[in-house]
């Protein structure tokens, strides 16, 4: 237990208008792309020539990751109202933007180039990636917490 005089060092983020709207915007893609993959998974991947047809596995194994964006969206929209979760809310979205789209250029690396949505996908995955590792990098501050 921490005695009432010591203090600890935190990560926390300013409030500024601009990392708010890229939260939301980043969280609100996060969630509609989630939504999708979970609710209609066949019709979604058909738009990038993606055919899942009745396999049941290969639908689990698109719906989950939807379920995830879904909650990592709700978490990243959650940090532009909430000073506790800005910085967390920050991370997890440059975390989830960087790797999607790290993961989709490895992948045509490795196996050649996707249908062409999905290089729109990646590109866009790096962007806001990469805006919210500036984000980051630019709001941060470390405060103490008594």
């Amino acid at each position: 237990q921490r005695s009432k005089t010591e203090s600890r060092k935190i990560a926390v983020m300013e409030n500024t208008k601009t990392l708010k709207g890229i939260l939301v915007l980043s969280g609100s893609i996060g969630i509609i792309i989630g939504l999708l993959n979970l609710f209609v998974p066949v019709e979604f991947a058909a738009l990038s020539d993606i055919q899942l047809g009745d396999n049941n596995s290969l639908l689990s194994e698109t719906r989950a990751p939807g379920a995830a964006l879904v909650g990592l969206g709700a978490l990243i929209i959650a940090g532009a109202f909430h000073d506790a979760l800005r910085f967390t809310a920050t991370v997890v979205a440059t975390i989830l933007y960087l790797f999607y789209g790290l993961g989709r250029l490895w992948s045509m690396a490795a196996d050649g180039m996707p249908h062409g949505a999905l290089v729109q996908a990646a590109a866009g995955e790096v962007i806001i990636g990469l805006i919210c590792l500036f984000m980051l990098c630019k709001y941060r501050r470390i405060a103490t917490q008594h």
